[in-house]
């Protein structure tokens, strides 16, 4: 199985990962019952599924860090 680990996240942060046309492909919120929560604090996993557990396609993905009260950041992902 491959997996995209983020780390040094901050407490219950929202992770929302998009197609580069803005399609919704995942929602992970690791720091509560997800399926892809590692139990560590601090540490998403997206298991490169979307959201009805269909393996995402090769290519850019983007992100967004949502954590209430301090805003959002973004970055981007390439799967090969």
């Amino acid at each position: 199985d491959r997996y995209f680990f983020m780390r040094r996240l901050p407490e219950n942060p929202v992770v929302k990962i998009y197609t580069v046309s803005g399609e919704l492909v995942r929602t992970l919120k690791p720091d509560a019952s997800d399926s892809n929560n590692t139990g560590d604090s601090g540490v998403a996993r997206w298991d490169l599924k979307n959201e009805k557990g269909k393996t995402a396609a090769r290519g850019v993905y983007f992100y967004a860090i949502t954590v209430e009260g301090t805003g959002v950041k973004t970055g981007k992902i390439t799967i090969e």
